[in-house]
């Protein structure tokens, strides 16, 4: 409005608020639409006004909900990503401290098996080296006496 003087909304009815101006300047005149329009318009009830609140509420209520439930999705599942991995890690540790251990006792017993051969036969040899040298000294006793 290219006019100084500021019409109070309440003058005006809802068609003629959002009429644009005309180009001339100065104030487009009244049609009969706005002047049907603004003495026919009613007040909402108080029941009405209660069901505009409770849908407002009901709306935002599941809009924050649907809201919460992303972003707690969200921040649920790289939680339990982060904690997954620190389990598996310690699982994977564990087990491969296991497997490690295992493999260590078969190989120790391993080269104790292959020790054990060599210590039988040294006593093997031992004993038949005793057991002739005992031979030698009987047939060596036998025939002096």
């Amino acid at each position: 409005m290219s006019d100084n003087k500021r019409i109070p909304a309440g003058e005006l009815s809802a068609y003629e608020r959002w009429e644009l101006p005309a180009i001339g300047g100065g104030r487009p005149k009244k049609s009969s639409f706005g002047k049907a329009q603004s003495s026919t318009a009613k007040l909402p009830t108080a029941a009405e006004i209660e069901k505009i609140r409770a849908a407002a509420y009901e709306e935002g209520f599941s809009q924050g909900k649907a809201e919460g439930f992303a972003s707690s999705k969200e921040q649920g599942l790289a939680q339990g990503l982060e904690e997954g991995r620190k389990q598996g890690l310690q699982q994977g540790l564990q087990q491969g401290q296991s497997q490690i251990q295992q493999q260590v006792s078969g190989l120790a017993n391993l080269l104790q098996q292959m020790a054990d051969p060599v210590a039988m036969q040294q006593e093997l040899v031992a004993q038949a080296m005793s057991n002739m040298a005992t031979a030698i000294a009987r047939s060596v006793i036998h025939r002096e006496l």
